[in-house]
């Protein structure tokens, strides 16, 4: 299965999706998986064009000098951590200031302004930093964006195409996967606890308000459709899918 396409060049640009027999191992790709650049002896004007326009090196965390990180929109990066599980930056000499006078971070941040301003309350948390978030600011705080375009129904609001990235988390770090999915669907969350409350009812983790907002896969219908046929059915037990 694949597709053409033709870039601005008029060069064509396949994308080739491969069955394989046999199953491959990642560590294997690299030996079926290759690129061919003009030889620099034969025609060193088109190896230099390519080496400078098609070549792609590291960019995002692995390269923050990268000529990507000069374009625009904005990337805000948006923490996700547990109640009190945030990353600390301390010496010998500061340590205490740090410990009684935590600093923010944009999640902290996020819940103190949804607290104040009623139309945070209306943002998830991957949309503030379009909307309200200050980057220029030398903490993780939040200030209303003096430019951009006006939001209806918000006198005095601005939001700009800048976007906010997610930090990921495995989903081996259970609780922690579990809020960042709740960080995606709800709105205007002022503190931990509103994250983990549903219907009114404060839940003791992240994965049980999940599963009660319908965020998890919940397989118990087919532990009842397996001892239904198991009582009901046990000729026909084998053939239950």
């Amino acid at each position: 299965m694949y597709t053409i396409e033709w870039q601005k060049r008029g060069l064509p640009h396949v994308h080739l999706l491969v069955w394989l027999v046999n199953k491959i191992r990642p560590n294997q790709i690299d030996s079926v998986i290759s690129a061919e650049l003009p030889v620099k002896e034969e025609d060193p004007v088109l190896f230099k064009i390519v080496n400078k326009h098609m070549v792609h090196g590291p960019c995002g965390a692995l390269n923050r000098n990268s000529p990507l990180h000069d374009r625009v929109p904005t990337i805000v990066h948006l923490a996700v951590h547990l109640e009190n599980g945030q990353r600390v930056y301390f010496t010998e000499k500061n340590i205490q200031d740090v410990v009684n006078n935590p600093r923010d971070t944009t999640l902290t941040a996020l819940f103190k302004l949804c607290a104040q301003d009623d139309f945070a309350k209306t943002l998830k948390y991957g949309r503030v930093p379009s909307d309200t978030w200050n980057q220029s600011s030398k903490t993780d705080e939040t200030n209303g964006r003096k430019q951009g375009t006006a939001v209806d129904g918000f006198p005095g609001v601005k939001k700009t195409d800048a976007l906010g990235r997610v930090y990921v988390i495995h989903p081996n770090n259970s609780e922690c996967f579990r809020l960042r999915m709740l960080l995606h669907v709800v709105k205007g969350p002022t503190s931990f606890a509103h994250l983990r409350t549903v219907q009114g009812i404060i839940y003791n983790t992240y994965k049980t308000a999940c599963k009660e907002m319908g965020l998890l896969e919940d397989d118990s219908h087919w532990k009842n459709t397996l001892s239904e046929a198991a009582i009901f059915s046990s000729a026909q037990v084998k053939s239950v899918k």
